[in-house]
């Protein structure tokens, strides 16, 4: 059972890291397509970029739940899922 688990949460984290480039790239091509000042604050700052372009397009569309948005949560839950099976095969 534990190493099902441990197994569970390697894939997870491995899961989460993919997503997380995922998203980086996604919001470096939202900045790409703004301007030149917004890919270098992009590059230098990825989380607070990501929470302002959440802002921007849920601002320019009226969509909250866009796919950038969609994508943040799942990998806010992802990562919530995977500490839950780190702590769990450690018990």
């Amino acid at each position: 059972m534990r190493g099902t688990i441990g197994c569970l949460a390697m894939i997870c984290g491995i899961a989460l890291w993919c997503l997380g480039a995922g998203i980086y790239l996604l919001t470096l091509y939202f900045a790409y397509l703004s301007s030149f000042p917004a890919l270098l604050f992009t590059l230098i700052f990825p989380i607070l970029s990501q929470l302002v372009w959440i802002y921007w397009i849920w601002s320019a569309t009226g969509i909250f739940f866009n796919l950038l948005t969609i994508l943040c949560l799942v990998w806010i839950g992802l990562g919530v899922l995977t500490l839950v099976f780190v702590n769990w095969a450690e018990a």
